[in-house]
């Protein structure tokens, strides 16, 4: 690309911004007709435009650091007052905002990708791995609003209506001290897709409650926290299970799994 005078490129600059006059415009267009120089400099510019107005920046600054690479910055004439080089001064910070703004999208775009891809990654092992407790932890509660209120919410759970389960869970585990609903109650928000909402119940009887409950409740928890992308808290969940108990043998899997990613 041959060196054009600092001028013209401040109006191919507004030209393409929409803030050169009507009949400076027409004017540009007929240099660029006969001017081929001029004409590659006003495609250029047109395409880089259209690149930041698309937000693709990392594109445009990998596009404007080949060239400056390639041809350097055209050295100013002889300044006889300020207007060239406060021009000069203007393309060039622009120019280097350009690269600077790009290679932070770039950045940004990657980490955004990046973070995406290993949530994707965390819901599908929590998809491959979660399956619903059996309903073997209960007893029935000598209260008979409670005992009607456990028997609809397990009958919801045994016939995978998670949400009908977990709001009558919900009732029952605010009247009665039960842990073991608590699991269920936890297992019903995960399955139902609400991990967010499975974590409280599923956490505090996983601190308190005595094996296999206690157990129970840190599988199913290390599985909540993966599928809100805490995958930190899940690991030191799923370490805290014995390895040796009912749910040993999964925990080893889904850790290696984690630590392979």
């Amino acid at each position: 690309m041959e060196q054009i005078n600092y001028t013209l490129q401040i109006q191919i600059q507004a030209f393409v911004n929409g803030e050169l006059q009507a009949n400076r415009r027409a004017g540009l267009l007929a240099q660029a007709a006969e001017d081929s120089t001029i004409a590659d400099e006003l495609a250029f510019s047109q395409s880089l435009a259209n690149a930041l107005k698309n937000r693709e920046l990392a594109a445009a600054s990998a596009i404007l650091s080949g060239i400056i690479a390639e041809e350097g910055f055209p050295p100013p004439p002889a300044p006889t007052n300020d207007t060239w080089w406060t021009a000069g001064k203007g393309w060039l910070l622009g120019s280097i905002l350009i690269v600077m703004m790009g290679a932070g999208t770039f950045y940004g775009l990657t980490q955004y990708q990046t973070g995406r891809a290993a949530r994707a990654y965390n819901q599908q092992l929590v998809q491959n791995t979660l399956q619903p407790l059996e309903n073997v932890l209960l007893l029935a509660p000598a209260n008979s609003v409670a005992s009607d209120l456990l028997k609809r919410g397990m009958d919801a759970y045994d016939a995978a209506q998670y949400k009908t389960a977990a709001q009558a869970l919900s009732t029952y585990c605010e009247q009665m001290p039960d842990p073991a609903a608590r699991v269920y109650l936890g297992i019903a928000y995960l399955m139902d897709g609400h991990a967010k909402l499975a974590i409280g119940p599923l956490l505090e009887v996983s601190q308190a409650a005595e094996l296999p409950v206690r157990e129970a409740a840190g599988w199913y928890l290390s599985l909540a926290y993966l599928a809100e992308n805490e995958v930190a808290l899940a690991k030191k969940t799923i370490m805290q299970l014995p390895p040796d108990g009912l749910f040993g043998p999964a925990a080893l899997d889904l850790l290696a799994k984690l630590q392979k990613k």
